[in-house]
């Protein structure tokens, strides 16, 4: 893999792998992982604090729940993000070594 380069990709909390070719100057994803939170949020709940009932929010916004992350857990962005890179990387079949780039993004 002389003229690649090993890139992993960060973004709200699921992983890819990508090989770039710099001789190409191409993309391809080869491998994925992600991490979910473990603290799973109702509509019923969300409503309880907002005054609105758990029907309103799904009509409006098309979510039944949504996950949180548990900081009894110990979980953040970055506890998952690694979760998640390393069921990347078994998943693309490479080795850590090979890895030349990290770009994390959060939203």
């Amino acid at each position: 893999m002389d003229n690649y380069k090993t890139i992993v990709e960060i973004g709200s909390f699921s992983i890819k792998t990508i090989i770039y070719s710099e001789l190409d100057k191409e993309f391809s994803i080869i491998g994925t992982g992600k991490a979910i939170p473990s603290k799973l949020i109702s509509n019923q709940f969300v409503g309880k604090k907002t005054k609105k009932k758990d029907s309103w929010i799904y009509k409006k916004s098309g979510i039944i729940s949504r996950f949180h992350v548990n900081p009894l857990k110990k979980e953040n962005a970055s506890s998952l993000s690694v979760i998640a890179a390393k069921k990347a990387i078994l998943s693309s079949n490479i080795k850590k070594d090979d890895i030349g780039l990290v770009v994390g993004c959060t939203f």
